[in-house]
C-alpha cells in the first residue's frame, strides 16, 4: 500500500489479460470505442510534428512524442472525457517501447474526482517486449472501476535512450 492523497492506494501491476474480455483489433486500428473521444494534454511538450491529439485519434499509425531532448520525469499525460464514464483499465499502445525505444515504464494512474486528482494505482511497472515498429499494447487495470471525467498518467520513468518518450494511443475501458 502507498499513502497518496490522504488514503491507502493499492499498488498496480500490469494486467496480463483483458479486464472485460477479449477485444480484437486490426493492425493500425486502435481498439473499438463506444464513447466520445477524450481530449489529450501533456506537460512534457511536443516533439516535431506531433500533437497530444494523436493519443486519442483511434489510429495506431499516429503517435505523440515528447521533445527529442530535455525530457524529464515526472510529467503528466491527461485525458479529459466529454462526459462521465466508468474506467477500470487504461491501455497504452506504443512501438519501439523496449530498450533503446521510448515506452513509458512506470506511472501512477489518477482520476478526476470533480475538484482534485486522486491516485487510484501507484507505481505501475510497464514492461515492453518489443523494440520494433510493430505496435504493442499494455493494459493497466485499476483496483476497481471509477466513474470520472478524467484520467491522468503521472509518468515516473520511460525508456529515453533516443531522448524522448512516445505513445501511439491511450484508451480506457
Amino acid at each position: 500500500m502507498d499513502q497518496r492523497d490522504g488514503g491507502d492506494v493499492p499498488e498496480l501491476t500490469v494486467c496480463p489479460c483483458r479486464c472485460d474480455g477479449v477485444v480484437v483489433s486490426r493492425p493500425g486500428q486502435a481498439e473499438p470505442r463506444d464513447e466520445a473521444v477524450p481530449a489529450a494534454t501533456t506537460t512534457f511538450g511536443n516533439g516535431r510534428s506531433t500533437s497530444p491529439a494523436a493519443l486519442t485519434d483511434g489510429s495506431d499509425y499516429t503517435s505523440w512524442a515528447g521533445p527529442s531532448a530535455g525530457v524529464t520525469c515526472p510529467g503528466t499525460i491527461t485525458l479529459t472525457f466529454p462526459s462521465r464514464r466508468a474506467v477500470s483499465e487504461v491501455v497504452l499502445a506504443t512501438h519501439f517501447g523496449q530498450g533503446q525505444g521510448q515506452g513509458i515504464t512506470k506511472a501512477d494512474i489518477q482520476t478526476w474526482g470533480g475538484s482534485t486528482w486522486g491516485t487510484r494505482a501507484a507505481d505501475a511497472q510497464i514492461t515492453w517486449t518489443g523494440n520494433t515498429a510493430t505496435v504493442e499494447r499494455e493494459s493497466l487495470c485499476l483496483p476497481s472501476a471509477v466513474a470520472t471525467t478524467g484520467v491522468r498518467l503521472v509518468v515516473e520513468a520511460a525508456n529515453r535512450t533516443w531522448g524522448n518518450l512516445s505513445v501511439n494511443e491511450i484508451t480506457t475501458r
